[in-house]
């Protein structure tokens, strides 16, 4: 399922312009704009590279032909929480057929594109710059097929991409770990060019010198000199979803609280957060992942699949056929997935401190609960986690900012404190490309591709003609000469991908080139920021580019990691995920999403955590929608 992302932006410097007020008396009348409803928050990584674009189209296009004034609704506005709510609001509008009230772009999914299309309602781009030559071809194929239609019409254009499962580690923990598993008689037999090896080797030396003092993970010893005596890492540890579950649950096993903490110590600890093993942001779609390979990597052997049926839905349409309803074979597949899955979840309590050691945590995500935050922490060894939160991840300007500077209940000096000593530095950080193979023999490589797509609606023949002039646009158009520097090359698109984290994919994008030209960039600003780190005695001009250099790093770090996942996805022929939805299916995949979600939520005195059988599992999503129908 595509992702949107909640993990705040940063404060990028942006395109600097007075924005273009849109009149908002009447919240529901959207006769003389284009308006673009999304469900993130204004402060979100796209959101934040999105508006100041918006801003300069409205500023400068404002006379020409077809233009309206474009108002961009961030989930403040719009009200809607989630891609699913926002499909839904639309439904609800055109049902009502009150032009006057209908949003012309969505930033959703294929999902919304089915709703949309089942008023007849989705925008024709017939002679227009909008064409799938345009976008990379898996793109486009991923984001247009929908139930009840041929393929041939634009549906859902492929718009933000971003890998939303890197592999991220605290490189301070992973070499306490290392240690540990040493002194419990296990092996650490990386290559020489393994780059977790290369990074841990130097731990001590770069960044922090070691786990801050107020952190579990400092306190995590082996439990005896033989415990891991069965155990060997080796690159292969980190190479498959199947053995990186089970290292964390090797790791549970053999690790302890040290003993006789001193009493300032436990004090200590006993306001910190649990220490996790291995996080997941996201683990309906890791779970996707897994499943997809064990049910042979191919769309056409999912839990449901679209289908031609030219007797039932007219030539050249399409269907979803419900397989699971009726395959049992499927079933124990699915139910025997999910316990595969979910069986190395485990969690103790560490008594002298009453906190918990926990193998495996899904994130619940929302406002406070994300891998990045918990891997900067030192409250995670390593996780799944999107790269749009790069910069949140070690201790950028926008983390003192907005997690430091915020909380008024420490003093100048404690917050100087916890940026400088409790949080990782950038060196403390690795962050990797997806983990594709699932299991350890798997001979497939699953890939999955995060992000969004633009559904636009059609309206009026004026709200859009707008539409497609501001699409053409973004995609495609040209910034004033004023907007234009050599990172962005004049290009709107460029512009947006440098200060959104996100990879656009449009087929001239998407290639070696444009990855290295990333790279170089990324050399560049490192090697500038590491000049004016070394400065004792920085002017005014430098701390405000010093400033500016690591606010705009982390965004090109995300992008060029996805970009790197999606060229590794072309040149090893790796399978895309790929679910196609309707109301059923996605209820479905919904209540899937919430039972694993269930599945490492804390408990309480009165309601203790309890994980769901197989059987369970399986019993709850029998009474989703999707057995109820008739297919």
């Amino acid at each position: 399922m595509k992702k949107k992302f909640f993990i705040a932006a940063s404060a990028l410097p942006v395109l600097a312009i007075a924005p273009v007020v849109v009149s908002c008396k009447d919240a529901t009348s959207f006769d003389n704009k284009v308006v673009f409803q999304t469900a993130q928050g204004k402060i979100w990584p796209l959101m934040r590279g999105l508006q100041p674009l918006v801003d300069i189209y409205n500023e400068t296009q404002k006379g020409t032909k077809d233009f309206l004034p474009i108002e961009l609704q961030s989930l403040e506005v719009s009200k809607y929480n989630s891609q699913r709510e926002l499909s839904n609001g639309v439904q609800s509008r055109l049902k009502s057929e009150k032009n006057s009230e209908i949003p012309n772009l969505l930033l959703s999914d294929t999902y919304s594109a089915f709703v949309v299309n089942q008023f007849n309602r989705l925008l024709d781009f017939s002679n227009t710059q909008i064409t799938k030559d345009k976008f990379e071809e898996k793109f486009y194929q991923n984001n247009n097929k929908i139930p009840g239609h041929p393929d041939e019409k634009i549906f859902a254009i492929p718009f933000d991409i971003a890998t939303i499962d890197a592999l991220v580690f605290n490189v301070d923990i992973m070499a306490h770990i290392f240690e540990q598993i040493i002194a419990g008689g296990g092996k650490v037999n990386l290559s020489a060019n393994n780059a977790l090896k290369q990074k841990t080797d130097k731990a001590k030396q770069e960044g922090n010198a070691g786990i801050p003092d107020n952190k579990i993970w400092k306190y995590l010893v082996a439990s005896s000199n033989e415990v891991f005596k069965n155990l060997e890492v080796t690159d292969a540890t980190f190479e498959s979803h199947e053995s990186l579950q089970k290292f964390a649950s090797d790791l549970y096993e053999g690790l302890k609280l040290k003993d006789d903490l001193a009493e300032n110590v436990k004090n200590e600890l006993k306001d910190s957060r649990d220490a996790r093993i291995f996080e997941i942001d996201y683990q309906n779609d890791a779970f996707g992942k897994y499943l997809y390979d064990k049910l042979g990597g191919q769309p056409d052997k999912f839990l449901w699949k679209l289908k031609d049926d030219p007797t039932k839905q007219g030539a050249g349409k399409k269907y979803l056929e419900y397989t699971l309803k009726t395959d049992t074979a499927m079933q124990e597949l699915l139910k025997n997935t999910y316990e595969e899955f979910t069986k190395d979840n485990k969690e103790k309590n560490l008594s002298t401190i009453n906190k918990n050691l926990r193998s495996i945590y899904y994130n619940k995500n929302g406002n406070s609960d994300w891998a990045t935050w918990d891997i900067r922490n030192y409250e995670t060894a390593f996780a799944y986690a999107p790269t749009v939160g790069q910069n949140q991840v070690y201790n950028t300007p926008f983390v003192r900012r907005a997690f430091i500077d915020t909380d008024k209940n420490l003093t100048l000096e404690q917050r100087d404190k916890k940026f400088n000593h409790e949080i990782t530095k950038k060196e403390d950080v690795l962050s990797l490309k997806q983990v594709t193979k699932q299991g350890k023999d798997s001979t497939k490589q699953i890939f999955h591709e995060g992000g969004s797509s633009i559904v636009a609606v059609k309206t009026t023949e004026k709200r859009d003609k707008a539409t497609i002039k501001f699409l053409e646009w973004l995609f495609f158009g040209d910034l004033p000469e004023k907007y234009k520097n050599d990172e962005n090359q004049g290009k709107v698109v460029l512009q947006l991908r440098n200060t959104s984290s996100y990879v656009i994919p449009l087929k001239d994008r998407v290639n070696e080139q444009e990855s290295q030209t990333l790279k170089a960039l990324i050399d560049k600003k490192t090697k500038r920021i590491d000049e004016l780190a070394k400065k004792t005695d920085r002017t005014k001009e430098e701390e405000t580019e010093y400033i500016q250099l690591q606010d705009q790093l982390p965004s090109l770090q995300s992008v060029s990691i996805s970009l790197e996942d999606l060229l590794a996805r072309q040149k090893e022929n790796k399978e895309t995920i790929v679910y196609h939805h309707d109301e059923n299916t996605s209820q479905l995949w919904s209540t899937i999403s919430t039972i694993l979600l269930d599945n490492t939520k804390p408990g309480t005195a009165s309601n203790p955590a309890k994980q769901k059988t197989k059987e369970e599992f399986f019993e709850d999503i029998k009474r989703t929608q999707f057995f109820q129908e008739n297919n």
